[in-house]
């Protein structure tokens, strides 16, 4: 605990070189955004030097970072980076007390504090929605992949209900980690190691939550959001896709990191439009995000041109 009596919060990314025009920005986004977290955190591996150019600008940039000298020998680097993750534990100071995890390609909005993650009774929002809720709204698509792995991965004798990564950034109890490391000891007979070696594909975070569902539920509090009466706090935060549409996205988060008030204005045009029951092509002010609403990025471009005319024709290049 912090000596205002609130928990210590520690933001954490695993990453390599391919994402580290990525993580500048997203360093930058923390540096001028986050209050009051206890410190940021960054994990890389030494897989066939893929981490050198990181690595120089974690030590220009006088950032805490480790290196995981085990994850190189997971065979598959979409699990490898995974398995970092359940061993974040050990790179994070040793009184941090919740560990927000960060992806490279992702940057924070807004001035916040880590109060943003916890209800007014103190515990976290983990958001989930039941599988029933997205196969009734994603026909056609193949929705139960994650669910199979997850439910395997559990040893459970009925599917697992719910999917668990609905927003990032995601967070858990640094002692989280270290029990489920030993879980999978007890009920798999192979360490984590063993057992993420033998898969071609996981979900870290998915695991994590139906891990806390089953056995820790009184740890969070659950929000579904297939629930049409369910309400969440906003997070100002931004979750992308790297690798798709990149200069555009990147783009975007450069001006939105440069000119950040005008990412305000349009949350204001949005909230007024709704209040005075005007349509915004479908663009709501609560549930918002970039990588998924072509039509939001172009609304805040046409502010953001508004403000600043000069952006345009650099923005078409």
């Amino acid at each position: 605990m912090s000596m205002d009596g609130k928990p210590n919060v520690a933001v954490l990314t695993v990453t390599f070189d391919n994402d580290l025009k990525w993580l500048d920005k997203s360093w930058r986004s923390y540096s001028a955004f986050c209050k009051n977290y206890s410190s940021y955190n960054v994990i890389i591996d030494d897989h066939e030097k893929d981490c050198e150019q990181s690595c120089g600008f974690l030590k220009a940039n006088d950032i805490n970072y480790h290196t995981d000298t085990e994850a190189k020998y997971i065979t598959t680097g979409y699990v490898r980076q995974q398995y970092m993750k359940f061993f974040c534990d050990k790179y994070v100071p040793v009184d941090t007390d919740w560990i927000c995890h960060v992806d490279s390609d992702s940057i924070f909005l807004e001035e916040h504090t880590p109060d943003v993650y916890f209800s007014e009774s103190g515990k976290p929002i983990m958001l989930i929605e039941s599988y029933d809720h997205i196969n009734k709204t994603h026909i056609g698509e193949n929705n139960d992949h994650w669910r199979r792995i997850i439910t395997d991965a559990l040893k459970l004798e009925e599917p697992v209900e719910y999917e668990f990564m609905r927003r990032m950034p995601l967070i858990y109890p640094k002692w989280l980690f270290e029990e489920v490391r030993q879980w999978f000891i007890d009920n798999h007979g192979m360490t984590i190691f063993e057992y993420l070696n033998d898969l071609d594909t996981f979900s870290e975070y998915n695991f994590l939550g139906a891990y806390c569902w089953k056995y820790h539920h009184d740890l969070y509090e659950w929000v579904d959001i297939g629930n049409d009466s369910s309400e969440w706090k906003d997070i100002p935060f931004m979750q992308e896709y790297s690798h798709q549409d990149s200069l555009e996205k990147e783009k975007l988060i450069q001006y939105l990191l440069g000119s950040p008030s005008i990412y305000t204005w349009m949350k204001d045009v949005i909230a007024a439009a709704e209040k005075n029951e005007c349509n915004l092509d479908g663009i709501e002010h609560k549930h918002y995000s970039f990588n998924r609403n072509k039509a939001l990025r172009n609304l805040y471009r046409m502010l953001l041109i508004v403000a600043h005319p000069h952006v345009e024709q650099d923005w078409l290049k």
